[in-house]
């Protein structure tokens, strides 16, 4: 006699957790206070991301423009191109509803400098950053295809080696909308 076993059902694919595995554009402005060589300026600054998000960790690249001006100087002033890259972490999150989350993001990078000074020879340098991101982001799309939106609040203090010897800081506040998918 013959006995039947069935085999053991096959796994079903695990459903990938909502607003993971994601590419996302964020758009920010904002403000910054940076020293150069020493003197402390500040400015507006625009600064363009992408991230690629894997469940809750991040890579990130991003540009950084900034106007930056000397109060002591009010003629002079720099500007400053900053291109870094980023690991981030999601040290909590908070989901609102299956299709939206409130993301607070641990941030630590490296980037290089690019800065052109008034009546002073240009300078380049690299430097480290440590950041910290509040995001809600929100799946606005109703059908199996993801569009995100959203909006995050970023605060970066970043460090860069003076050619003199010391450590030139930075305090950069930006705010702006994320789109993705």
């Amino acid at each position: 006699r013959i006995i039947a076993i069935d085999p053991p059902p096959s796994p079903l694919p695990r459903p990938r957790p909502p607003l993971s595995d994601r590419w996302t554009v964020t758009a920010q402005t904002g403000g910054g206070w940076l020293q150069i060589a020493g003197v402390w300026g500040s400015g507006m600054l625009i600064q363009p991301s992408l991230t690629r998000t894997f469940d809750r960790v991040e890579l990130a690249v991003d540009y950084l423009g900034m106007d930056s001006s000397d109060r002591a100087r009010p003629r002079e002033g720099a500007t400053v191109h900053r291109l870094g890259g980023e690991l981030r972490y999601q040290a909590a999150r908070a989901r609102v509803a299956p299709d939206m989350t409130l993301d607070l993001v641990g941030a630590a990078g490296i980037g290089v400098e690019y800065i052109t000074i008034e009546h002073s020879p240009a300078l380049g340098r690299a430097d480290v950053a440590l950041g910290v991101v509040l995001r809600m982001l929100t799946d606005v799309d109703a059908s199996d295809r993801r569009a995100l939106y959203g909006m995050a609040l970023g605060a970066r203090v970043i460090a860069a080696p003076r050619s003199g010897g010391g450590t030139d800081l930075g305090f950069i506040l930006a705010f702006g909308c994320a789109v993705g998918s």
